[in-house]
């Protein structure tokens, strides 16, 4: 015959054993959170147009929209604050830079 303190210790580990995979279950979704990462580069620039920016060392930049460039002239050492998005070089600002 079984002792009784075997049976609810049994009892007791099943029980524990299907109630913990679903607290975590219960847990509330963690939000979705986009971190968006800037940085500045620093140069003369190359070549301008309304798409896109490339300075004298290589770097290039697309412009995001509604960025205006007509203020900036090649040979212009300027500020390209930028971040990526889909594997490219997204310029949301352009200041003349400082010396």
């Amino acid at each position: 015959m079984k002792s009784p303190m075997k049976s609810i210790l049994t009892a007791s580990m099943i029980v524990l054993s299907t109630a913990l995979p679903l607290t975590a279950l219960a847990a509330p979704p963690k939000p979705n959170v986009v971190t968006r990462h800037e940085e500045a580069t620093t140069g003369a620039i190359a070549s301008i147009s309304a798409q896109e920016v490339k300075l004298a060392n290589g770097d290039t930049f697309k412009l995001a929209p509604g960025l205006k460039t007509a203020n900036f002239k090649t040979g212009e050492k300027v500020k390209v604050h930028w971040s990526m998005k889909d594997g490219a070089k997204l310029a949301d600002r352009i200041n003349a830079a400082k010396n």
